[in-house]
């Protein structure tokens, strides 16, 4: 069954709208990967206790670096950002 015709809506753009769909959006975004992140680091922590991810969650600590200095670095670790520690 097809309505095109049928019906006359008014169309009004709303800057507004868009401001406030985009901020939803990104706080979304961002919720998400900190749940995917939180997933994966619990994953981690079980399989390299050594390093207390589950303490960190994999953000630069004092800790975190100590770990690394003392275990070296897993294949998880972004190595362009360990320049200069390891």
């Amino acid at each position: 069954m097809h309505f095109r015709g049928h019906f006359n809506f008014e169309r009004r753009h709303d800057v507004r709208n868009n401001y406030v769909h985009s901020q939803v959006t990104a706080s979304n975004t961002r919720a998400h990967d900190l749940l995917v992140r939180r997933f994966f680091f619990s994953i981690f922590a079980k399989k390299f206790p050594a390093y207390g991810f589950e303490k960190h969650k994999g953000y630069g600590t004092r800790a975190h670096y100590e770990a690394i200095k003392k275990n070296g670095i897993t294949k998880h670790h972004r190595k362009s950002f360990l320049k200069g520690l390891v």
